[in-house]
């Protein structure tokens, strides 16, 4: 029996389900200002990257570190932000 050639669409495509999938089922946790537990998703990271880029001041809270969005529940223990006139 002869095998069936995939398409370079259809690898493609399965290729992309894949690491959709495993952007989602992959988890881990930080501890937040409060030392709370705080789960993100592998895609949370992915999705964040931008932020991640510019989130190493050690003078703003662990939150903004991981590049948490403004105004969400992840964010709402950060009190410790770096000074106005210091590059985040």
């Amino acid at each position: 029996m002869a095998k069936e050639k995939a398409t370079v669409a259809a690898v493609k495509a399965e290729l992309e389900s894949v690491v959709a999938s495993e952007l989602l089922s992959r988890k881990f946790s930080y501890r937040r200002s409060d030392d709370s537990a705080w789960t993100l998703v592998l895609k949370d990271v992915v999705d964040r990257a931008g932020d991640l880029e510019m989130a190493y001041n050690l003078n703003d809270c662990v939150e903004l570190r991981w590049g948490a969005p403004a105004e969400s529940k992840e964010v709402s223990m950060c009190k410790q932000h770096a000074s106005a006139g210091v590059a985040r």
